[in-house]
């Protein structure tokens, strides 16, 4: 009787810790949670990777978007920031940063 109960909580604790895991696992996988910016795979031409970040599979954004992981100059506000005006883009995420 009393390894029936074990074999009950073990169960339920092995359910438990799978499901938050999973939440965990989404969090650290995500592009956003490590600094990056996702860009839209199909105007990556128009719209590239701001300056000081690399594209990288390692992460993830969604389906048809790739991460720029890395150290993007903000430029939101201040396009001069960039040393030409046109050189500061407007990015999915809502802010702007340096090409």
């Amino acid at each position: 009787m009393v390894a029936v109960l074990v074999l009950v909580v073990l169960a339920i604790m092995l359910w438990f810790f799978t499901s938050k895991s999973a939440i965990l696992q989404q969090g650290l996988t995500a592009c956003d949670s490590k600094g990056g910016v996702c860009i839209e795979e199909a105007t990556k031409a128009s719209l590239p990777c701001p300056t000081s970040t690399y594209s990288t599979p390692a992460f993830e954004c969604g389906t048809g978007k790739l991460c720029c992981l890395g150290l993007p100059k903000d430029c939101t506000g201040k396009p001069e920031a960039c040393g030409k005006p046109e050189d500061c883009r407007a990015y999915p995420d809502g802010k702007s940063y340096c090409i």
